[in-house]
């Protein structure tokens, strides 16, 4: 291959890169709903989606004009003003102190993403791999700051520094992050969104991903302009610049040689005539003495750098400044990552997921799991002692709590110290009351889940009356029988509400004024009908569960469009579907009164058991009816 047809396509292949990876996060931004808006602290959705989309389309225009751009070098004349080297000519920068502006500006961007990942990821392999590619770009490049040649020094740290950058920036969230979230909106099962574990692997690189501040979204252009302004200057190579740039004229000119002869002693010489005429002749007729080989070949590579790199430089004391802390900055870089991860307390054995944080050593839990029969924690009417700073550390993500008796759930103190909880789990409990308040959850609570408690008679006045950060909200296989009015009004910033197997009766008006709810479940009820309120947030919903209940009538509105809801109405009698032109995106009316006496229909399917709907295996909740060998225990649910 000839070089210029390797140099541009390694250009094309760092803009294809960067503009698969900006479209990404573009679009992303464009499309995520208001739940993932919430759940991954967005900011400026929007702005940040136009602002992506404008730099992915800066990295297509040059891919479309590789096909006739020439990158033989040529003279340029910046006859038109919104040229990149009509600009460059009118503020001319020495190109000393543009290498080194260009270098650290990549280098502290990609420090500060380096911290942010190494401070909230539980997978501290990614993190430290991050890490160590940043340190290595440090260590490595900075030696080139010192070569002869102003412009080869510009075109080779601009080439490496993108090559990092692209890798660093684009390549490692495409790959570890990117991934994931794709496979999950697009071809996975979206109730893997309610699994812990999944939450504390996923979430956290997301918020990485999307913008959640100004001064995040300032990082982000900055990094990704410099990048692509280094790559511009890249493509337009002048002739005052070697080609190709790894391999200047004077290294294809002059050879050296060197003539080693070992006969029976230490007799070694070495010839440097005029660094010509390349001859390597060894002839071995003893033990060699490898030593002296080294220090020769030490003296010969020292002879030809020599003729490439100096210490005397234009703009000197900035080009030994830059040397110094780049070397400095990579070794900080790599030392503090190391002992990070490997010089740190271990977590107890119940703290399933772990973050390696700079500048600590303590253990930093993310998300941990208490299991009190797996534990073999034999009295667990208290487990509060088990949560603590001192054991977990500050940054938990996700508390969970499985199989303990605790009737009086966890004091307000264990929950309210850990002020980045996002999550919160009591899950098969014998749990009698809950005597604490809103201010028991820090204001990072966006998830509650409290299932099978089959003592609980009164929904807890944390839950009742939620703090204004909670958003998802799941209650099931609760005894509660009812709840008041009220209780919705306080309810109006859930995005999702699920109130399953509580033996509800009715459902009161004011579920209609649920504002920005997309998510609503209250299948396993005792439900007759439904309050016509509901009809006001029926548009907004994407899934409605209203499985084994006892509703008569077909729940969605006559003459009504609703392209994007799941509706499941399992074991319902219900007689027929809706007779005058209403539509959705999924409907399920399985082993409904419709199902038993149609013998073709998209909307009818099979259950696994009497009791169990089929849509609730494998939905990363453990129900009680499909909790049998007939389900495969829910799917896997319930095997804990």
């Amino acid at each position: 291959m000839q070089p210029s047809r390797a140099w541009r396509g390694l250009l094309r292949l760092l803009h294809g890169i960067s503009c698969l990876y900006f479209g990404f996060l573009s679009i992303f931004h464009f499309i995520a709903n208001d739940g993932e808006v919430v759940s991954l602290d967005g900011y400026a959705m929007l702005p940040s989606g136009v602002m992506f989309g404008v730099i992915a389309l800066l990295h297509l225009y040059p891919l479309c004009s590789f096909q006739t751009a020439r990158v033989d070098p040529i003279v340029m004349r910046p006859t038109s003003r919104c040229s990149f080297e009509h600009w460059t000519a009118q503020w001319p920068v020495p190109d000393n102190i543009q290498v080194c502006l260009n270098h650290f500006i990549a280098i502290g961007c990609e420090t500060h993403l380096a911290y942010k990942m190494a401070r909230s990821l539980a997978q501290t392999e990614v993190a430290y791999l991050y890490a160590i590619t940043l340190a290595i770009n440090c260590l490595c490049t900075s030696w080139l700051l010192l070569l002869k040649r102003a412009k080869s020094k510009l075109q080779l740290i601009g080439l490496i520094d993108c090559v990092m950058s692209t890798a660093l920036t684009a390549g490692f969230p495409l790959v570890f992050f990117a991934a994931p979230i794709m496979q999950y909106r697009f071809f996975g099962n979206h109730n893997v969104r309610h699994s812990f574990n999944w939450l504390a692997l996923n979430v956290p690189p997301s918020r990485l991903l999307v913008t959640s501040s100004s001064s995040d979204l300032v990082v982000k252009t900055l990094l990704a302009v410099t990048n692509f302004l280094v790559l511009t200057r890249l493509r337009h190579i002048k002739k005052s610049t070697p080609r190709p740039l790894l391999r200047t004229k004077s290294w294809s000119r002059r050879r050296f040689s060197v003539t080693v002869k070992l006969v029976d002693g230490p007799r070694v010489s070495s010839k440097l005539p005029s660094m010509r005429n390349v001859s390597v002749s060894m002839r071995l007729r003893g033990v060699p003495h490898l030593s002296s080989i080294s220090i020769e070949v030490a003296k010969v590579a020292w002879e030809v750098s020599k003729d490439h790199f100096t210490w005397e430089q234009k703009h000197q004391n900035v080009v030994l400044a830059a040397l110094l802390l780049d070397l400095l900055w990579g070794g900080a870089v790599l030392l503090v990552a190391t002992l990070a991860v490997f010089h740190r307390d271990a977590c107890p054995s119940y703290c399933e997921q772990v973050a390696a944080p700079w500048f600590t050593n303590d253990c930093r839990c993310v998300y941990v799991r208490l299991h009190c029969v797996r534990d073999h924690i034999t009295d667990s009417s208290s487990v509060d002692a088990y949560f603590t700073r001192a054991r977990l550390g500050p940054d938990l993500f996700l508390l969970h709590v499985q199989r303990c008796d605790i009737p009086y759930g966890l004091n307000a103190t264990t929950t309210s110290q850990f002020t980045n909880l996002y999550g919160l789990w009591l899950e098969h409990t014998a749990l009698r009351e809950w005597p604490v308040t809103s201010k028991a959850l820090p204001p990072s609570t966006m998830l509650v889940h409290l299932r099978h408690a089959p003592y609980l008679t009164l929904l807890p006045e944390v839950l009742s009356a939620p703090p204004p950060t909670l958003r998802f909200l799941y209650v099931a296989e609760c005894p509660l029988m009812t709840i008041a009015g009220a209780v919705f009004q306080n309810w109006t910033n859930l995005l999702s509400l699920r109130l399953v197997a509580m033996g509800l009766t009715t459902l009161p008006p004011e579920i209609g004024d649920l504002p920005i709810v997309s998510s609503i479940d209250v299948g396993y009820n005792r439900l007759t009908a439904l309050p016509r309120e509901l009809d006001k947030i029926t548009a907004r919903l994407f899934e409605l569960y209203l499985d084994q209940n006892a509703l008569l009538e077909f729940p969605l509105s006559a003459r009504s469009n609703y392209p994007k809801l799941e509706v499941f109405l399992n074991r319902n009698p219900i007689p027929s579907l809706c007779s005058d032109g209403c539509a959705w995106g999924r409907l399920d009316m399985t082993n409904t009164l419709y199902c038993n006496t149609t013998t073709q229909s998209g909307v009818c399917g099979t259950d696994c058991a009497s009791a169990c709907s089929h849509g609730r295996i494998t939905d990363y909740f453990c129900d009680t009816a499909c909790n049998t060998s007939a389900c495969a225990f829910d799917g896997g649910d319930c095997l804990f």
